[in-house]
């Protein structure tokens, strides 16, 4: 660990490996954020995401909003949205407070599905922004594909055009192969699939990001219209950087690995310009090459520069070419662990000591998120909000105006549902209990990270 001191504060957030048992505890399914799907079972369809607890028939596109839910559609947590944007008003079960007044924005992918080409990671997925407007106790939603380069391309062709998180396009021959090393090298064949997060700047501006710097595309709030690259303006240079940066009202805070000299240079970018400087520099202790820094922690004064132990080591990792391989669980995942993920706090704590933690968890048997936890760090307790076969979004806090209570406020989460439906929720933040829902007209494909925007 290695810490740079500034003048700002930010937030964390941690990795998560998980998996779905069945009844007697043996994996049959695992996904972890770096690995992809892997199977248990023989002749199954890798490119397909399925997680067993969750639905039981494969993931199938949704249909239009303008439909009637039918019984196929199952797994919308990994369903492609067919339609590339939608608009309407919510019918509210519960009562929204009348004080929330704001927007709050989702990003993650969702679609993983390009003609017959199904993607083979969570990751891979196409864009699409979720928008949840809140004003007098109202609730106006909607989406919209964020339209990257590497999503109009495959549009057009029907194909995979750019290298995403898991996957590359299939050279033709023996030239493309060679012009895609190339490419790879100069980062033009690396997608700009905003896919990760959204962050609102301290002027106002809101930007989706990945963790290619290709991939910063700033967008319209208000329309989910894509307004084009976030164009960065200095000689930094490099391919990629955290997909997690501190946002505060005066700057933005984030790191970029050097793989020139391997290090990790901390950089930092005022509100209202496009320029990034850097504020310090720490070398890289680990190997010949930066770990990779999804994220990263701060205090008051003092950026933290965590430099994660774990490496992929190429030609140590055994390749028998086999397209599928035989899963056993070296672990019983019903003794083992109690992970976390999708961690939040009151933003107005962001780098001070806080009390409060929000969260997904997974009740057993199933290691998948499947609940929204409230963690009391001085009581050493926790509050869980479950519903039977649901999926939950990274749970965010919006604090009531004039609140005074760190957990003074609502918690906000979009959850896909057993039945291919979608809905929005909110609970009591001190409380944690429900306090409204809103049912989209299709599912919601699991998504990733969020931000508020408050009405002006």
């Amino acid at each position: 660990m290695a810490s740079i001191p500034f003048t700002a504060a930010g937030s964390n957030s941690f990795p998560a490996t998980l998996t779905d048992s069945n009844e007697s505890g043996h994996v049959k399914y695992g996904i972890s954020f770096n690995k992809g799907l892997s199977s248990g079972r023989p002749n199954i369809n890798m490119r397909d995401l399925t997680v067993t607890s969750v639905a039981t028939r494969p993931p199938m596109v949704v249909t239009s909003p303008a439909k009637k839910p039918v019984d196929e559609r199952k797994l919308a947590a990994w369903t492609s949205i067919q339609q590339e944007r939608w608009e309407g008003e919510l019918v509210v079960e519960g009562k929204i407070p009348s004080w929330l007044r704001g927007t709050y924005l989702r990003n993650g992918p969702g679609m993983w599905h390009i003609g017959e080409y199904n993607f083979r990671h969570l990751f891979d997925g196409y864009a699409t922004l979720v928008r949840l407007h809140f004003e007098n106790g109202g609730l106006i939603a909607g989406h919209r594909q964020i339209e990257s380069d590497a999503y109009k391309a495959a549009m057009k062709n029907k194909k995979l055009c750019y290298r995403e998180f898991s996957e590359a396009p299939k050279p033709e021959n023996f030239l493309s192969y060679v012009g895609e090393v190339a490419n790879l090298f100069s980062g033009a064949s690396l997608t700009d699939n905003a896919n990760t997060g959204v962050v609102r700047l301290g002027d106002g501006r809101v930007v989706c990001l990945t963790e290619t710097i290709k991939g910063s595309i700033e967008i319209n709030p208000n329309t989910l219209e894509t307004i084009g690259k976030f164009e960065y303006r200095d000689n930094l240079g490099g391919l990629i950087h955290s997909a997690h940066p501190v946002v505060t009202g005066s700057e933005m805070l984030t790191l970029l690995p050097d793989l020139v000299k391997p290090g990790y240079v901390v950089v930092r970018m005022e509100a209202g310009t496009n320029e990034r400087k850097v504020i310090g520099r720490v070398n890289c202790r680990g190997g010949p090459a930066p770990g990779w820094v999804h994220s990263f922690p701060v205090t008051e004064h003092y950026i933290i520069v965590p430099e994660m132990s774990l490496r992929v080591g190429r030609f140590r990792v055994p390749l028998d070419g086999r397209p599928n391989g035989k899963l056993e669980a070296a672990l019983d995942p019903d003794q083992h662990g109690r992970g976390m993920d999708m961690c939040s706090i009151n933003p107005a704590y962001l780098g001070k000591k806080y009390r409060y933690v929000y969260a997904c968890g997974a009740q057993r048997p199933c290691n998948f998120p499947n609940t929204l936890t409230k963690i009391d760090l001085v009581e050493k307790t926790a509050k869980n909000w479950h519903d039977e076969g649901a999926v939950p979004s990274e749970p965010f806090f919006v604090a009531r105006p004039g609140a005074t209570d760190e957990d003074d406020g609502v918690v906000i989460s979009m959850i896909s549902d057993k039945n291919g439906e979608g809905y929005a929720l909110l609970l009591d933040g001190s409380t944690f209990e429900e306090i409204a829902r809103a049912k989209f007209p299709y599912g919601l494909p699991y998504g990733l990270h969020g931000c508020w925007v408050p009405k002006k």
